[in-house]
């Protein structure tokens, strides 16, 4: 049985995450994309902190996007 790592165990580089509306960051857009935690009411929940350079560009809640990964 394979199990799969959450996001916060996943040590692969993150490609880009995208919304349902259609929006994305992505690496080809000069962005770089870390998830993080902080705490919810009951347990910690995921965030993504997406930088353009070392500027924090924008702060996304994990609940809103889908992640895709490098690949290899």
């Amino acid at each position: 049985m394979t199990i799969t790592p959450t996001i916060m165990e996943d040590d692969r580089p993150i490609r880009g995450i995208w919304f349902e509306d259609g929006g994305e960051y992505n690496t080809k857009g000069g962005f770089t994309i870390r998830p993080y935690q902080e705490n919810g009411e009951m347990a910690p929940v995921v965030w993504f902190a997406v930088y353009k350079g070392d500027f924090l560009h924008t702060r996304v809640p994990g609940r809103m996007v889908g992640v895709t990964y490098e690949e290899g």
